[in-house]
Order: C-alpha cells, then structure tokens, then sequence
C-alpha cells in the first residue's frame, strides 16, 4: 500500500528505520483517527519516502532490483530469500542481514503531528542468526520518535544503543563516545541481546537514575529524551523495561514464516490536548504486543509522557548486530493519530477589480470545519504570487506573523501562532489575512493566484485559487518633430515621431498611422522597433506592445515636389492601441513644414516660444564589431519660453548595447534599443547635455537619431542623427540560466552559461568565468578550473556564430538572495557579463512551527 499523502515538510532530520518486518496487525482503530502512513513493504517497491543507509544498505526483499529508485532491492545471493526475490506480497523492508557488526537505518522524511496523539504499529522479524556463547543472538531494532522542530541529521550509536542512545565504545566507561539522535524524546527497544536495557557503555550518561549494568536479553525497554545543549551526550534515560511476553528472535529458523518469528508492536502515545481544548497533563505512552500475530495485544510498557513534548514528530527504526547476529525486517508500518485532526478550509478573494501597473489587494480567510479536531498547532499561509504581481506591503492581520514576508517579492508566507494554550476550536474562524500586491504593467490578461495553508497538524492542505483579469489603463501620446521644418520646393525634410505611452499598464497592438501633405512624398521610413508599410503619401507603423513609460521613434523621410508653390504645409500623425486610453486628446500630433522660395529670409523666433534644438555627435566615424563608442547629446531651448517636461528619445538602426548614461542627474531608462532621458522643465537659453557608450554587435551602418519632446506647446525645428560605420572584427553575447530560483538552504541549483560569438571575424583565446558568492557552495563544474570562488573555461578560438555551453552544479548554504555572476571575454572584445539570481530561503522549522 502506498502511504497516505501527507503535507509536512521534509525534516531537516532523518529518522532512523532499521527494525524487523511487520505482520498484519489487527488491533481496532480508534474511529477518529486520522491514518498519516499505511505502507506494506511487501512489494517490489516502496512509496515511502525513505532514506536508508548504515553499513548494511536496507532493501526490499521481493525485488532484486539494485539500482531501482527510493529504496532497492536486495542483492541476490541475501540469505533466506528465493532466487529473483520474494513473491510479489510476501515481502519484507530488511534493515540487517546476518551478517557480523551490521548497522543499518532507514529515515522516513517527513514531520507529523504530535499534539492528537499517536498509535505507531508494526511487525518485526528477527531470525537465521547466530548465538554468542553463553548469550543469546543480537542485537535488536529501535523505534524512536525525534523532535520534528530539532531534526535529526544522523542516528544514535549502535550496537547495544540500537541507533537511538549514546555510547562509550569502552563497554565499562562511564562518559560516551558516541551521541544519541539528536532531538530524541522516545526510543523503544526490541532488545534481543539486552544491552539496550542496561546503562554499560555510558548509556544514560547524565541521568539522575542510572539502571543496573546488567545484560537483560529478550527485553523490551522504554527510553526518554536526550539532553538538549550537551551535544546529545546526555540523557535518554531509561523509563521503563521489562521481559518480553514470549521469544523475540528465533535465530535457528531459516525463514521468517517458521513458527515464533513474526511479532506486531504497537506504540501509542496520548494526545496532548484534551478534546475539549485544554492541555492534558496526564498523558501517557504505552506499548503493546501481539507476539503470536493473532490481533490480541498485551500491554508491556506503560510511562508518563517525558516532559515537553514536541508538537510534532519524526520517527524511525534503527537496528545492528554484533557477535551474535540476525536478519531484522519489518513489514505492514501505520502510522495514525488518535483524536482527529483539524480540518482546515481557506478562501482567497480580491475586494475590488485591479489594474494593471496599479495595487490591488487579496483578502484570506481561513477557518476550521466543524467536523474535525481542536486544533493545537501554528498553521502557515503560503503564496507565491503569479508573475506580474509582487507584494507591496507587509500583510497584515491579528495574530498573523508576516515577518517572512518580504515586500517586492512574489512570495507571501504568513503564520498563525494556534498552541496548547491557545487552541482553535472546530468551526472557528482565523481573523482575516489582507494583502496589497503591485500589478506589473505587463502582466498576462488573465492570471491565477494560489494560495495554500498547512501545519504541522494538517494532512490535507486546502488551497484557495483567485483567477484576477487585471483591469488595463494606458495613456499612449505621440509628439512630432520636422528636420528641417524650412525647406525649398523640390528639398526632403524628415519628421521624427515619438510614440510614448505614459501607462500605468503597458499598451498592445500600438498602431500609428502618419497622413502626409499632397505636397510631401514618402521617400524612406525608419521605425526604431516595429515594422511600417508605405503609400506614396501615408506611413502605416505597427508598433507592437509598449511597456508603460516607454518611448519608441519612427523616422519618416520626404521630399517637396519641384515647383511647389511657398506656404505652410502640416504633417498630422495619429496613435492608436487595442487598450482603452484614458487621454485621447494626446493621440495627435503634427509638424508645420514650410516651404520657401528662392531668397526668402528665415522667419524671426517669436519671444514666446519654445525652440528645442538637439544635436548629436560620434566620438568617432567607424569602429570595430565590439568596440565601445561615445556619443555626446546636447539639447538648447533657443527660444523664449519654458520647455516643459522635456524628454529625448534616442534610437540606433544596428544592433548594439547601451553601457554608461550620463544624464547630469536625470532619469534615464532602456528599453527595445532605445534611450529615454526625462529632462524636465528647461528654461530658456539652458542647455542640457547627455553622453552615452555604446557598443555595436554587427558590422554595417549605424545610424543614430535623437529628437527632443516636450511635454506641450511647440516641438522645436531639429532632431539630430549621427553614423557610425561598423566594420569586422570580433564579439562575444554572454546569457545565463538556473533551473531553480526559489530554494532552501540544503537544495541543490544547476546553472547553465551559454557564450556566442557574434563575428564576423572568430573569437579567440575565449575565457569564461563564474563567480559564485558565498552562499553557493560549488558541486561541480564539468571542464572547469577553479580558482578561489570563480571557475574559468578556457577555448583557443570560437567561429563566428558559433556557440558554447557550460553548466554549474552548486548547493545554497546560507539563506539571502545569491547573484551569481558569469563574464566572458576574447582577443580584442570587451567583457559581457551574465547574472543570475537565487533566492535561498532559510530550512523553516517543520510545518511552519517555531
């Protein structure tokens, strides 16, 4: 049987499973429980999430498979199992062969609720061994259970410690060698040698009463916690011990269906609240036994619960021979609760429609069903947002602990601090959980947000889905420059248009359409993103998205027929998009031209006017593929007026990279090969300049324009371009990869680097270098030399077009967020460099407890 789906997180500790098979078990369960593992281990493989380990490998004896996944199969040749393993039904979890000074555990990764009780059964086989002289065979299993909030990261000494208590590996000294699990608070030792219930080899080192040193074969005894702060040296005194209610191992049987070798045990442990919400300071923990397999259980152990108790636990087998040996197996392993759980609902809604590149808000609500238990744990509300929304404020809501929440990120984690002193009853209601989250202003149409609560006491998580279709609001306004706006009849003159869409949301499906004068013809049409079609005296441009507070520009080239007579011609352009615009007036724009004849003088700039004029200048005419080139802007309002809200769009025809801006202050910004530079206010006579690098990836023409827009009133007479001429040489593209970005201390990140050379002429003596930051640690690198924190790859030339692909394996070790940086460089080219970000998340105490 596969176990029961279960939501606990993983423990940051293993608990140790190396015990004997189990047999059916029979005993009635109480009709409230909730059954947390139901797995058989009488198959060829096992659902269970196991780790097993020690110097015997446990496996799975009705499989040969050694290589198969989660758990194995046994090796053939094992002692009493058929050639090709057992039948399919009939097998068992071996945790040791009879082999001499075998060890072997096995971890079930998971925390489960402590606080409604606990009824563990199983059935154990211990046979075909051999006896010391005088003594009996050895050695035993343990069952122990381990704080869930502690964790184990490895098991106790074995031998006559059997995986849960400490030891000495001197069998007379007093002070142990070897410490207990750590977390431990119960072990149970099925104890065939009888050392486990003794206090030789240090055993019970620091508790106030010591039991005798004596050898007490065929006992069954009850341990209690470790000592927190003595490096688990300490404690796991003894709370009980008896004789077993009849033979526990039969070392001359040969198989373990031969009479007398199956036993089923049953360890339950009293809730540790009552029912009606109070905490129960009586309770107990008791084993029983059915050592004829025949479903009648007889008491053997019963104890006061250790003081403390974990709110929730781990649990596992550990099992070991030494001069004397057996075979240790189990079969037929449940684990359930003995008051119901809590069952928890959750609803996720959003108060009022959101906007995209807006805030919005998500209202949760949690509450227990009626129909399940009192609730006596802290529960968690996770959520990671959908893409395009991130949390703008800290959540709030009484007795919710948002602390692991941080704003800007796409994840939400809120806990609600429930407790023995604080239960929740059933049918009660949480307080609300509000969130305010920003819309990016591209976010999808339609988006989901999942949210999902869990704790250590919930073994169905319920999650709540909000679908949201954000609200879109744009603003998209083009503005119009004419260069020259005084031409003479027969002369070309260019209007550069800037289409800008001043949000919040981003614009789709951005369309302008340019209607010329009949006396201006269409000679050329350049968009700087997009594609445009041309008629003789129209420009159509789809312009495709545009992100909010983006800026794209067309240039749009004419001519004069000869022999136009003088006057005033307009140029009226208009934007559109498929998303509804809050300001229309903003979607039309023209230029004046006016055309001239022969002597006529320029026209006097009027006192009250604006007159913006941008020039631009190329530090140099020509250049490498890869070279950086400085450009120099300068924008003068010659006129009389203010120039308000003035902003520079700056566009390049070839394909090239932005580095440096200097705005003097200003803002700048990039997007889709252009530059945006908001100016502001520009008084007359002032003059602002900006420099830029850039550098070119291919060879071929690059022509650069520049026009300067204010936010009203007139456009100016000039826009300016500059050209560089790219000519061969070589070049280097860098990108970077992570199949994960979201991990906890302990995951492990794959990344993957890829360098391109973008030619025309190779790159050669190609180095490529990733630099990790302390909270990755490198796993591997295959190719790799390593230096300090940075691996490099070497390669003696790369053709042009040409590509490479090198991968990083590495383990995040400390919580934060780890900017992982890679750089690539040849002969002659300038550095590229590739980041890539992981969030690493700190190991959260088990289900949100802490």
């Amino acid at each position: 049987m596969a176990p029961v789906p279960h939501p606990a997180r993983r423990a940051r500790a293993w608990l140790w499973l190396v015990a004997v098979g189990l047999g059916a078990v029979t005993g009635a369960p109480v009709a409230r429980a909730d059954v947390l593992v139901d797995e058989s281990f009488t198959g060829p493989t096992a659902a269970a999430p196991l780790r097993v380990g020690g110097s015997f490998t446990p496996c799975l004896t009705a499989s040969t498979d050694t290589a198969q996944a989660n758990v194995t199969g046994c090796a053939a040749g094992q002692p009493s199992i058929p050639a090709g393993g057992d039948p399919y039904g009939a097998g068992t979890l071996r945790l040791t062969d009879n082999g001499h000074d075998r060890s072997g555990f096995a971890i079930y990764r998971h925390v489960f609720p402590f606080t409604s009780g606990l009824r563990l059964t199983f059935t154990a086989f211990a046979y075909n061994g051999t006896r010391v002289p005088g003594y009996g065979a050895a050695d035993g299993i343990s069952l122990f259970l381990a704080d869930g909030d502690v964790g184990a990261d490895r098991p106790g000494a074995f031998g006559g410690s059997l995986g849960y208590a400490q030891k000495s590996f001197d069998f007379e000294a007093t002070v142990p060698d070897v410490p207990g699990v750590p977390g431990g608070y119960l072990g149970v030792g099925i104890d065939e040698f009888g050392n486990f219930a003794n206090d030789r080899e240090a055993r019970g080192y620091g508790c106030a009463d010591r039991v005798d040193r004596n050898i007490h074969p065929n006992y069954i005894t009850l341990r209690g916690p470790g000592v927190p702060g003595s490096d688990w040296m300490q404690g796991y005194c003894v709370l009980g011990r008896t004789a077993a209610p009849g033979v526990l191992d039969q070392p001359d049987a040969t198989t373990r269906t031969a009479p007398g070798v199956g036993h089923t045990f049953r360890l339950e442990v009293d809730p540790l609240g009552r029912p009606d919400g109070t905490p129960n300071p009586s309770a107990h923990v008791r084993l029983f036994a059915d050592m004829n397999n025949n479903g009648t259980f007889v008491q053997v152990l019963d104890a006061p619960l250790p003081p403390d108790p974990p709110p929730t636990f781990e649990f596992g087998f550990g099992s070991s021979t030494g001069n004397g040996t057996n075979i240790h197996e189990i079969r037929t392993l449940r684990v359930e609760t003995v008051d119901a759980l809590p069952r928890y609902t959750l609803a996720k809604t959003h108060p009022a429609p959101m906007h995209a590149g807006g805030r919005g808000s998500f209202d949760l609500q949690a509450a227990l069903a009626p129909d399940g238990g009192v609730a006596y744990a802290p529960v968690t509300v996770s959520d990671r947002l959908p893409p395009g929304m991130t949390v703008a404020e800290p959540p709030h809501g009484s007795g919710w602990d948002c602390g692991a929440t941080i704003v800007g990120t796409h994840t939400l984690r809120c806990t609600f601090a429930a407790s023995l002193r604080q239960p929740q009853r059933p049918g009660a209601r949480l307080p609300l959980l509000s969130v305010v989250v920003q819309l990016a202003p591209d976010i999808a149409d339609h988006v989901v947000n999942r949210a999902q609560l869990d704790g250590p006491e919930v073994t169905d998580p319920p999650v709540a889905e909000d679908p949201v279709d954000p609200v879109r609001s744009v603003d998209v306004a083009v503005r119009k420059v004419a260069d020259p706006a005084r031409i003479a009849a027969g002369d070309p003159t260019s209007f550069v248009l800037v289409v800008t869409n001043n949000g919040p949301g981003d614009a789709r499906n951005v369309i302008l359409t340019d209607q010329l004068p009949p006396k201006l013809g269409v000679t050329a049409v350049r968009p700087a993103t997009g594609s445009c079609t041309q008629a003789i005296a129209s420009v159509r441009c789809a312009l495709g998205p545009l992100a909010a507070g983006a800026s794209t520009q067309i240039t749009v080239d004419t001519r004069s027929a000869p022999g136009t007579a003088a006057g005033t011609v307009r140029n009226a352009a208009v934007v559109t998009t498929s998303d509804p615009d809050t300001d229309p007036s903003n979607d039309r724009a023209s230029a004046p031209v006016e055309i001239v004849g022969p002597g006529d003088p320029a026209q006097p700039v009027s006192a009250s006017d604006v007159r913006l004029v941008v020039t631009k200048r190329a530090a140099q005419r020509s250049a490498r593929t890869g070279a950086t080139v400085d450009y120099v802007i300068t924008v003068h309002n010659g006129g009389g007026a203010v120039a308000h809200d003035v902003r520079i769009v700056d566009t390049m025809s070839a394909r090239h990279v932005v580095g440096h801006i200097d705005a003097g202050g200003h803002d700048c910004s990039r997007l889709l090969g252009a530059v945006t530079c908001r100016l502001g206010d520009l008084a007359p006579g002032a003059t602002v300049r900006v420099t830029a690098q850039v550098r070119f990836l291919r060879p071929g023409n690059a022509v650069n324009t520049v026009a300067a827009v204010p936010s009203s009133g007139p456009l100016g007479d000039r826009a300016s371009r500059a050209l560089v001429r790219v000519v061969g040489g070589a070049a280097l593209s860098i990108a970077k990869t992570a199949d994960r970005t979201q991990v906890r201390v302990g995951d492990t990140v794959r990344f993957r680097i890829a360098v391109r050379s973008l030619g025309p002429d190779p790159a050669t003596a190609v180095r490529v270098c990733d630099r990790l930051p302390r909270a990755l640690h490198l796993l591997s690198a295959p190719g790799g030399r390593r230096a300090g924190r940075s691996t490099c790859w070497s390669l003696p030339s790369l053709a042009s077009g040409a590509a490479r692909s090198f991968t990083v394996r590495v383990r995040a070790v400390a919580p934060g967020r780890a900017r992982n940086v890679a750089t690539a460089r040849a002969t002659g080219t300038a550095t590229v460099r590739a980041a890539r970000s992981v969030a690493i998340r700190p190991v959260p105490p088990p289900s949100g407890l802490g």
